[in-house]
């Protein structure tokens, strides 16, 4: 899904996503996230996100196996992008306004976009060990 800008706006959200390659998240960037997991899925799954949408309970689930320790590969980088994309996503003030129908939501997708090229290597990776992880603990459980 490739969505057209004119290039300055485009140069704007390419300049937001670069601040958030060195965000120092903590936890109450976790918390804020987590507390409106809900709110962020159901804007996502009202706008025209295409296959990005798909990334959303991805997304989610990669966090909290960070949090809670259980998956420790993933760059600070990665972490701080999805954690201010989702964050992104939430507001309702970004580069173009999310109460302007349809373009109201071209920054966000374009956001999560750069977001997904940029951790899609980490997101594979989580992916395989969550697959690995739960076919252990089927097997476990069949024994």
């Amino acid at each position: 899904m490739e969505e057209k800008f004119d290039e300055k706006t485009q140069a704007k959200a390419e300049k937001k996503f670069e601040s958030f390659k060195s965000y120092k998240y903590d936890d109450s960037d976790f918390e804020k996230v987590f507390d409106n997991e809900e709110k962020i899925k159901e804007k996502v799954k009202k706008g025209n996100f295409g296959e990005y949408a798909e990334y959303i309970p991805l997304f989610f689930e990669m966090l909290k196996d960070v949090f809670s320790k259980k998956y420790k590969e993933v760059p600070v980088g990665s972490i701080a992008a999805i954690i201010c994309t989702l964050s992104y996503i939430l507001s309702p003030i970004d580069l173009i306004l999310d109460i302007i129908p349809v373009i109201g939501w071209l920054d966000d997708i374009f956001i999560l976009g750069l977001c997904i090229s940029f951790v899609k290597k980490d997101v594979d990776k989580y992916k395989q060990w969550k697959e690995n992880a739960e076919k252990l603990e089927s097997e476990y459980e069949e024994k």
